[in-house]
């Protein structure tokens, strides 16, 4: 117990650190994900454009949540579990560390956070959606004597082959947002991924190195 790496920082503190904010992004999204999967209307109409729109995004409404539930149980478990073998006994932050590398326990902390950040333009796109079928339906059609002004009625109220262009214009600013998040989000990843190959690249030297030196039974070169 005492131990002074239990009251020191250390590499998994600073891990968990940044797992411990994405899990409350993920736990907000569960929630928000969950009650727009609820309140969305479920009235839809197959042979229309509008009822298929809004069918596909209760679809990725539900991707979204499943992707959240995940990353949420993901890194409360694996926060609670590192932490409760780190104070398990004196060898308690060799157990955790092996437990934090374990092939299995990366997979699904990686995965779990891969989803978290594809969700966000998912959960974009899946209102996107919500918000073409919603504008499409509560829009009023243009009616033959309607004026605006003294003119036709204003031509956010018109309909293009029956699907409002208001919901269209909606629609399509919304999925554009929606793609630059996921260009954003590979765009990070590809630099990331660059710069840690280098980082491995310039310490792999050195480590041979240390690890050469360290080795029992060399030969003096003297």
């Amino acid at each position: 117990s005492n131990d002074p790496r239990f009251f020191t920082a250390n590499v998994l503190d600073k891990r968990f650190a940044a797992f411990s904010a994405l899990s409350i992004c993920s736990t907000l999204f569960t929630g928000t994900a969950l009650e727009s999967a609820f309140t969305m209307k479920k009235d839809w109409d197959f042979m229309t454009m509008t009822g298929v729109i809004q069918f596909m995004g209760f679809c990725l409404m539900n991707l979204v949540l499943f992707c959240n539930v995940l990353a949420s149980f993901t890194s409360v478990a694996q926060i609670y579990l590192t932490y409760r073998l780190m104070t398990a006994g004196p060898t308690g932050f060799e157990i955790a560390s092996s437990f934090y590398l374990n092939p299995n326990i990366a997979f699904w902390r990686h995965l779990s956070i891969k989803s978290l950040l594809l969700s966000l333009p998912m959960f974009l796109l899946a209102s996107a959606m919500k918000m073409f079928a919603r504008i499409d339906q509560e829009m009023p059609g243009k009616p033959a004597a309607a004026v605006w002004n003294g003119q036709d009625t204003h031509f956010m109220s018109a309909r293009i082959h029956g699907v409002s262009v208001l919901a269209v214009g909606t629609f399509v600013v919304w999925t554009a947002v929606s793609c630059l998040i996921f260009y954003v989000h590979h765009k990070h990843i590809a630099i990331f991924q660059e710069r840690y190959e280098v980082a491995l690249s310039t310490s792999s030297p050195l480590l041979s190195q240390v690890r050469a030196m360290s080795e029992r039974g060399a030969r003096p070169d003297v």
